[in-house]
C-alpha cells in the first residue's frame, strides 16, 4: 500500500479545563454525615495517575472524612503513607485464579466498612456489575453512589456534554455534580524521600546531571505496538539530537519494552539504557531533572505530569486529545492523515508513525523548547 502523504502535522498543547461545570445536583461537601468514602480506581498506569488528581480533589472537599482507595495490587505501594487515604486496599480484577474468591472479599469489604459515598471512578461494567450487587443484595449500600457516567447503579444522575473525551474532563464533571471544585490540574502521589535518593543515585551512577539529558519513553504495552514509533526513528532521532542539541538519551521502559530499547541503543554511546532498571516511583525525580521528554502513547509518559518538564507526546492510532497526560508543558504531535485515530490493534501499512519523521519531530522539538 503506498503511503499517505502528511500534510500536515496537528500539534496540540494539554488543555485541562474542559469539563463541564454546573451547579451540583446536590452538595455533599457541607454534609456532616458523610463520614467514610469510598474511592474505586483499578485500570491502568496512565489512568490511575489521571485519577490521582481528582482524587486529591475529593480529599480536600472532604477535610473531616475518612478516605480509602481501592485499586489494583501493583498500584498500592504508590499510595503508601499518603495522608489522604486511611485504607488503601486493593482487588486482583486481572487475576482469573482467584476471581470468585477476589470478587467475595472485594463485597465483603464494602459492607464492612460501611461507606457513606462510594465514588467510582472506574465505571466500567465490571465496576457496575459489583456495585449493582451491593444494592441488590443490601450489603451496607451507602447512601450516596457517584460514577463518572450518569448510570444505574449510582444514585447521583447529572448532565455531561457529550462533547466531552478526556477521562480527566469527565471524572471533573462527575465530582463537580457532588459541589466539589476541581481544582488539581495535574497528578498526585506521594513520592518518599527513599525513592529520590535511590533515583538521584541511578542518576550520579550513570553521569547524568540535571538539565543535561533528553528522556525517551520509545515503548507500550505489547497489545498496542501500533502506538510505537519504531526503533530507527527513535535511533535517528537520537543522533539527530546528540549532534544538534549535545544532550545524552535516557531510554525508559519496562520488560515489554526490552527489545526496542536495545534497538534504539545499539553501537550508539550518547544513550544510556535504563529500562527495566527503574522502579515506576524513581520516575518522578527523573523526569524532573530531564530537559525534555519524549514519549509513545503509553502509561508511564502520565509520569510527566508530575514534573514541569516539556514532554512531547507522539501519537497516531489514538487521540491525542484523549489520550495526553495531564499537566504543564505537555504537547502532542500527529501527522492528519485520514485513518489516524483508528485504535486498531492490526495495521497493514501504519501509516500515521511511518508518515512521521524524525526531523518532523525535531521541527517540534526546537519550536516548544525555544
Amino acid at each position: 500500500m503506498k503511503n499517505i502523504e502528511v500534510k500536515k502535522i496537528n500539534f496540540f498543547q494539554s488543555n485541562n479545563n474542559n469539563f463541564h461545570k454546573q451547579p451540583p445536583v446536590i452538595d455533599l461537601t457541607n454534609n456532616h454525615r458523610i463520614k467514610k468514602i469510598l474511592i474505586v480506581k483499578w485500570g491502568a498506569l496512565g489512568d490511575l495517575l489521571i485519577s490521582s488528581a481528582i482524587m486529591n480533589d475529593i480529599y480536600n472537599a472532604f477535610p473531616e472524612a475518612k478516605i480509602d482507595l481501592n485499586t489494583s495490587p501493583e498500584f498500592t505501594g504508590l499510595f503508601f503513607k499518603d495522608k489522604r487515604f486511611f485504607n488503601v486496599w486493593s482487588f486482583d480484577v486481572r487475576n482469573p485464579r482467584f476471581k470468585i474468591l477476589e470478587h467475595m472479599k472485594w463485597l465483603n469489604n464494602v459492607r464492612k466498612y460501611k461507606y457513606d459515598l462510594i465514588i467510582d471512578l472506574q465505571t466500567n461494567d465490571h465496576s457496575r456489575f459489583l456495585f449493582s450487587l451491593v444494592k441488590l443484595l443490601g450489603l451496607n449500600a451507602p447512601t450516596f453512589m457517584l460514577g463518572n457516567h450518569s448510570v444505574y447503579p449510582y444514585n447521583i444522575r447529572y448532565q455531561r456534554k457529550s462533547n466531552i473525551r478526556h477521562s480527566f474532563d469527565i471524572q471533573r464533571t462527575a465530582i463537580s455534580s457532588i459541589g466539589i471544585t476541581p481544582s488539581t490540574n495535574h497528578p498526585i502521589l506521594n513520592i518518599n524521600n527513599k525513592d529520590v535518593k535511590e533515583a538521584n543515585s541511578l542518576l550520579k551512577k550513570y553521569f547524568l546531571s540535571n538539565n543535561k539529558y533528553i528522556i525517551f519513553i520509545p515503548g507500550s504495552n505489547l497489545k498496542g505496538k501500533l502506538k510505537r514509533w519504531g526503533v530507527s526513528n527513535y535511533r535517528e532521532l537520537s543522533l539527530i539530537i546528540s549532534q544538534s542539541m549535545k544532550q545524552e538519551i535516557v531510554l525508559i521502559g519496562g520488560k515489554d519494552d526490552t527489545e526496542e530499547c536495545l534497538g534504539i541503543a545499539i553501537n550508539n554511546p550518547n544513550i544510556i539504557n535504563l529500562c527495566n532498571l527503574t522502579k515506576i516511583s524513581h520516575l518522578p525525580e527523573i523526569f524532573r531533572q530531564s530537559s525534555l521528554i519524549i514519549s509513545s502513547d503509553t502509561g508511564t509518559a502520565h509520569l510527566s505530569g508530575l514534573s514541569n518538564t516539556v514532554t512531547l507526546l507522539i501519537t497516531g492510532p489514538t487521540d491525542p486529545i484523549k489520550v495526553m497526560p495531564i499537566g504543564q508543558n505537555i504537547f502532542a504531535i500527529q501527522p492528519d492523515i485520514k485513518c489516524k485515530n483508528c485504535y486498531l490493534k492490526i495495521c497493514d501499512h501504519h501509516s500515521c508513525m511511518v508518515n512521521l519523521k524524525p526531523l518532523d519531530v525535531l521541527k517540534f522539538i526546537n519550536r516548544i523548547v525555544s
